[in-house]
């Protein structure tokens, strides 16, 4: 496959993804379905800044490029000045353990997120043996809590579907299966 039709795929199923996780995404639909970018904008779009419900914006970067410690340097030491609290990285190229040091290091207090290319090619929530996920709101986990408790099965924070909906510690998904409703509790 051609490296633009790979990039396209893998740039509509991230924002496919940030759709599902309810961010502002008006400026990239059109009547509720994405936008067909050209072969330059797909070019030139290798940064994204979304905005969220909270009014806080998560960045989205795509680098096919290798990403080494120095770039990684420049990388944080711009988005510190710009007071970046959420970053998704989609990467063509493994991260080294340098690079990975360098990025908890340098993003301490930040939510980052690393997606490969490999993972961002098919939306992992529309396969067919994969049923529907959804993320309890605070209120419901609060209330499910408070009815069921939290001895529940797990799902695990690695999960791919779990990875999808960037799904925290204790938050918990209620999974549609053919006729019926089954709850899982995002663990480590």
């Amino acid at each position: 496959m051609n490296d633009v039709l790979t990039f396209r795929k893998i740039y509509y199923n991230t924002l496919e993804m940030l759709v599902d996780r309810n961010y502002d995404m008006k400026q990239y639909l059109k009547n509720k379905k994405l936008i067909q970018l050209t072969n330059e904008q797909i070019s030139q779009n290798t940064r994204l800044i979304i905005n969220n419900k909270a009014d806080q914006k998560v960045h989205v970067y795509f680098f096919n490029e290798k990403m080494g410690v120095n770039e990684i340097k420049v990388l944080f030491g711009e988005l510190k000045e710009d007071k970046v609290t959420h970053i998704i990285f989609i990467t063509k190229n493994k991260l080294t353990s340098y690079a990975k040091k360098e990025m908890n290091k340098s993003g301490r207090n930040m939510e980052i997120e690393i997606f490969y290319n490999d993972e961002m090619l098919i939306n992992v929530t529309k396969h067919v043996l994969v049923p529907k996920h959804e993320l309890l709101t605070e209120e419901e986990t609060k209330l499910f809590f408070k009815k069921i408790g939290k001895k529940i099965p797990h799902i695990k924070k690695t999960d791919k579907v779990c990875r999808y909906y960037n799904g925290k510690i204790d938050q918990v998904f209620r999974i549609y299966r053919k006729n019926e409703i089954y709850y899982r509790i995002v663990t480590l």
